[in-house]
């Protein structure tokens, strides 16, 4: 949604250095989390003497855990950055607006609450007055320099709406993954979108798929090295044997009969026989 003149003058921008000093705490005490996440669970645990497949399969989600909460820090520092960055930004943009409408009240015009600028007819003298009535070139010139600060006066408007659009993407960059062609997430970004949402699905994808012995999407399990080369082995053999019986079968018998209405034909007249 485009910001109008009325928007951008009467709002507060404070609100953004507030909520970057509370993303900067929560950044803190995600960082406080993960370390005792390190020191009192999974620190404790791998000096411990516990072993097994559950020790495996907690190792992995510690591992995970661990990293989302780092991930967590770097992430709330990172949108703390960006509200920071974003308040200054719209802060500036918002006090050279203000300076050129000043600019342009000081310079005999009137700018209304939509950003309307006019001449405002009171500031002249007696002598610019008669002059703008009888004067056609006077007249024109005034025009000309109403319509200069109306210029002047939108360019700093766009350039607070563009701060918005801008500020906008990199929060939504910062916490969502970008979209490829079809819908799925890519990292080719550009350098401002390079925060991506930590633990997402993609990383117990990732860890599944490294857990040894278990199965990877769309491809078989992976197979003990002797136990696959136990099958490989009775497979060829079971298959020089075939190749010699079926050598010599084939050399005896005829062509097949195919087996279809007569064959249950006869076999039905053998058992009324």
């Amino acid at each position: 949604m485009t910001l109008t003149f009325r928007d951008i003058m009467t709002a507060d921008a404070s609100a953004l250095d507030d909520a970057a000093a509370a993303f900067r705490r929560m950044g803190k005490r995600f960082g406080e989390l993960h370390t005792d996440y390190n020191t009192r669970v999974s620190g404790q645990v791998a000096r411990s003497s516990w072993a097994g497949v559950a020790r495996v399969s907690y190792d992995e989600v510690a591992r995970v855990s661990s990293g989302q909460f780092g991930a967590a820090k770097h992430q709330a520092q990172n949108i703390a950055t960006l509200l920071t960055k974003a308040y200054d930004d719209l802060a500036d943009r918002k006090r050279t607006l203000g300076r050129r409408v000043k600019a342009a009240e000081e310079d005999k015009m009137s700018v209304d609450g939509d950003g309307r600028v006019t001449l405002d007819t009171t500031k002249l003298n007696e002598g610019e007055r008669v002059a703008r009535g009888h004067d056609h070139t006077y007249a024109e010139a005034l025009d000309e320099q109403t319509a200069k600060w109306q210029s002047s006066i939108d360019a700093a408007l766009e350039a607070v709406n563009e701060a918005d659009v801008a500020i906008k993407r990199a929060l939504i960059a910062a916490v969502e993954p970008p979209q490829g062609p079809r819908g799925r997430s890519t990292r080719m970004q550009s350098r401002q979108s390079r925060i991506h949402a930590p633990g997402t699905r993609q990383d117990l994808d990732r860890i599944l798929r490294e857990l040894p012995g278990r199965p990877r999407p769309g491809r078989p399990g992976r197979i003990p090295p002797q136990l696959d080369l136990a099958r490989r082995r009775r497979a060829s053999g079971h298959e020089r044997e075939c190749h010699g019986a079926g050598s010599g079968h084939a050399r005896r018998a005829g062509p097949r009969r195919p087996e279809g209405l007569q064959g249950r034909a006869g076999q039905g007249v053998r058992h009324r026989r």
